[in-house]
């Protein structure tokens, strides 16, 4: 999988002004698969995504020993070219 950061830097600003209807800075809660790909062109997984606008970044997490702690799954930050997570084992 290729990563294009600049693509997904204007869809977390689409994303948020559509999901709030405004310019919200961070959001976090339940996508669909449909709405992941809908959205961002990737599938994060079935946890909360946390989309943040001021860092640029999305995330995944997901609650572990019985809602105690959350671990993050995966993510692609677009600000420093980063991500994380087994699914972006790739060359970007």
């Amino acid at each position: 999988m290729i990563i294009n950061y600049e693509y997904l830097s204007t869809k977390i600003d689409e994303f948020l002004s559509t999901k709030t209807g405004r310019e919200q800075k961070y959001w976090c809660g339940k996508l669909l698969k449909a709405e992941q790909l809908q959205f961002f062109g990737i599938y994060f997984g079935k946890g909360n995504i946390h989309v943040d606008g001021t860092e640029k970044s999305i995330t995944c997490t997901k609650k572990v020993c019985f809602g105690a702690d959350t671990v993050d799954l995966c993510g692609i930050n677009t600000s420093n070219r980063t991500y994380f997570g087994e699914k972006f084992n790739c060359v970007v």
